[in-house]
């Protein structure tokens, strides 16, 4: 039998074997070389199959399917630390001091995790390993719980831009932290009110060697934050409405200098009526420094220039009082105060020690005596929402309780003295009634039906309406 002759181009056909797991298996084998003599091999298990391999393979080879064009890959948008940076560079809101602050939250506690993450892949899954890791690290409950408000805050300002569609961190719980700050104010906040009363009274003498620090101590007692009430221009006082108009805080800039912004720190502008010990003490700062108190520029949240205003309280140069030098300005003052309550000088104790901030629990404090609702409260103190003034229900609940037995003990001893009177009475009418005179009056109590003093003294308090 004649082998059939191979056409030109078929090259080798030929059968071949392999082994494995014990079994042989057959199979055709048809190579050939291309025309830069790369050899090409094409397998069957006839060798009709394995021509027909090699056919569809050259075929291919000489008409090949052009590659499908790469997709662009869709950009992710910024990491978590370039939006941080994005942020902090933007929001005009925030003074230097904050900025620096953030960032250093941002660079010990958060970026060490995700800032190399795209900010739109964060996630809650994502954020709560940020917290294990922290956990892990061991860092204070203080510490982890700025660096959850800086991230949040962040956060949200990406999704007020469109940078996110949401906040992931809307969804969580914040971690836990002892605040005691607020545990100190707690626990001297009825000592801290008497002092601060007192120094207000020795502040206004104008013998007393810190009268010239009055408008900034009355500043502080209306509850002034401390940007709100270095801010204070001229016009913001308004003497024909004796009110105060909060609209701007002092903020510093990157490098040094001041400007005003025209906001508060939540963006909305308050009036304040002054009491008279209040407007004295503005009209004071308005008269000193009538010609020499500095001139800033007003920006907007955008930093353009709105206009210009002349600042109410200032240094004795006129010049702006700096942020750092409004702790050391109130620690003097308190100081000052105990030596003269005292005769001699002893250092300030913490526990002495009224934080500046502390001043406006105290004028929550004294407002909620007055039986004040937290809404007024939340008017003066310039919160956004009642109930970012719960933070004072304490205090209210106090005056309410304070109300109440001040309430019972005038309630008890007006009908003491109304029983009393009617026992007289009663003694006196009985004894004229035996006077054998019957010309003899008595002043007699209009014709009304006895109040029964048991009921009055221990019955409950009765709605008339």
């Amino acid at each position: 039998m004649t082998r059939q002759r191979r056409k030109k181009g078929d090259g080798g056909l030929y059968p071949t074997t392999i082994r494995a797991h014990g079994d042989t298996y057959r199979y055709f084998v048809a190579d050939w070389k291309d025309k830069n003599g790369k050899r090409h091999r094409a397998m069957g298990a006839t060798p009709e199959q394995a021509l027909a391999r090699k056919n569809a393979k050259i075929q291919a080879m000489a008409n090949p399917v052009p590659r499908r064009a790469a997709r662009p890959r869709k950009p992710t948008g910024p990491t978590v630390e370039e939006a941080a940076e994005m942020w902090l560079a933007a929001d005009q809101r925030l003074g230097e001091t904050s900025r620096r602050k953030y960032r250093s939250n941002l660079r010990l506690h958060v970026f060490p995790f995700v800032g190399t993450l795209p900010v739109k892949k964060l996630d809650v899954v994502r954020i709560s390993r940020m917290v294990e890791g922290q956990q892990a690290q061991g860092i204070g409950e203080s510490a982890a719980w700025h660096a959850w408000k800086t991230f949040h805050t962040m956060l949200a300002w990406a999704t007020r831009t469109r940078l996110i569609t949401e906040n992931p961190m809307d969804y969580m719980e914040a971690p836990k932290r002892t605040n005691h700050r607020s545990e100190h104010i707690d626990r001297y906040i009825d000592a801290h009110t008497d002092t601060a009363l007192g120094i207000i009274a020795w502040a206004s003498e104008k013998d007393s060697p810190i009268h010239g620090f009055y408008p900034l101590i009355m500043a502080m007692g209306l509850g002034l934050r401390r940007a709100e009430a270095l801010g204070l221009t001229r016009a913001a006082f308004d003497m024909g409405t004796r009110s105060l108009a909060i609209r701007a805080r002092l903020m510093q800039r990157e490098g040094g200098g001041y400007f005003l912004q025209s906001a508060t720190k939540n963006g909305h502008s308050r009036v304040v009526p002054l009491p008279q010990p209040f407007y004295e003490a503005m009209l004071q700062a308005y008269n000193l420094h009538r010609d020499d108190a500095a001139v800033l520029p007003i920006e907007d949240a955008g930093g353009v220039k709105v206009g210009e205003g002349q600042l109410l309280l200032v240094r004795e140069d006129g010049s702006p009082i700096p942020y750092n030098s409004w702790n050391r300005i109130w620690r003097s003052i308190q100081q000052a105060f105990q030596d003269h309550v005292e005769g001699t000088h002893t250092p300030l104790s913490e526990e002495a020690y009224i934080l500046p901030h502390e001043m406006r629990h105290i004028t929550a404090s004294l407002l909620g005596e007055q039986g004040e609702s937290l809404t007024t409260i939340q008017d003066v103190l310039g919160h956004l929402t009642p109930a970012m003034s719960e933070h004072y229900r304490h205090i209210l609940e106090r005056s309410r309780r304070e109300l109440a037995d001040r309430w019972g003990a005038h309630v008890e001893a007006a009908a003491k003295n109304l029983g009393d009177f009617y026992d007289e009475t009663s003694k006196a009418t009985k004894a004229a009634e035996n006077d054998s005179d019957a010309d003899s009056t008595i002043l007699r109590p209009p014709t009304q039906k006895k109040p029964n003093r048991k009921e009055k003294t221990e019955g409950p308090l009765q709605n008339s309406d």
